[in-house]
């Protein structure tokens, strides 16, 4: 529903021509660059003032605002609005705006290498890619107040925050053909971006947030099969002594009845 990624590329900078070249790789559906870079937020609450706010700035392919199907990680949207009209307009994560108590129609204030710039928030979203919003793979928990992500228009982005006007993460889906077999095609998308000096070419369940789904899922399921033993347990040993003792009151009754005829069945 969410036309999630199966594969992240984490690359200095890539432009266009060459994401659309990650077309030609066997089992590559779709390619999409998108710039992604930490920022400041800049809180005016007093309780701020020694506390790193950062809010992870990610842009909105042009071509896909209108169109939530026309995305990789297509957003939920919590709010009526589902485009952004200006560069300075932007969608804030659920997660961080509420604990926060930001609106829509606020004012942010964000800081990226030291220039300041000033959004409205046009929506409050959600996303498949953040379920868990975790910054990194060394957060032990993930932190609402201190940490969020703010989704802007991908010219904003190129003109402000991006190097040299490129991308420096790009997105793949997978054909349907070549599900079970992602790893091969990842070792090929990183062959082919060898020469760019990517970073780091991994699968949906290498990243932060859907590794962290799968380990609650499988933590569930283990869950699952163990507590009803334990309790299905522990309610046959109540019966047992139950039984034990309704036996043992009535052993003079069961007495007679069995010197009477009468057999276990009876």
């Amino acid at each position: 529903l969410t036309n999630a990624a199966d594969i992240y590329v984490e690359i200095p900078a890539i432009s266009g021509s060459e994401v659309n070249s990650l077309l030609s790789v066997s089992g590559v559906e779709v390619a999409q660059g998108r710039i992604v870079r930490d920022v400041n937020f800049l809180s005016d609450q007093k309780e701020d003032e020694n506390q790193k706010i950062t809010l992870r700035v990610i842009s909105i392919p042009e071509d896909a605002e209108d169109s939530k199907d026309g995305m990789i990680h297509s957003l939920y949207f919590q709010t009526k609005a589902q485009s952004l009209a200006s560069d300075d307009e932007v969608f804030l994560i659920e997660s961080f705006a509420r604990a926060r108590s930001i609106e829509v129609g606020d004012e942010i204030k964000i800081q990226y290498a030291g220039e300041d710039h000033a959004l409205k928030v046009k929506g409050i979203v959600s996303s498949s890619e953040y379920i868990y919003l975790m910054q990194s793979d060394q957060s032990l928990l993930p932190d609402f107040s201190n940490f969020g992500i703010l989704y802007v228009r991908e010219s904003f982005a190129m003109r402000s925050i991006a190097s040299n006007g490129q991308y420096n993460q790009v997105l793949l889906t997978v054909k349907d053909s070549f599900d079970g077999n992602h790893e091969s095609v990842r070792k090929a998308v990183e062959k082919k971006l060898e020469h760019l000096g990517a970073q780091r070419v991994y699968l949906r369940e290498d990243q932060v947030s859907s590794r962290m789904v799968q380990e609650e899922i499988r933590g569930n399921k283990q869950t699952m099969s163990i507590v009803p033993v334990i309790f299905l347990g522990i309610a046959a040993a109540i019966m047992f002594v139950m039984i034990g003792r309704f036996v043992r009151n009535d052993k003079v009754t069961i007495g007679v009845l069995k010197a009477m005829g009468y057999n276990n069945g009876q």
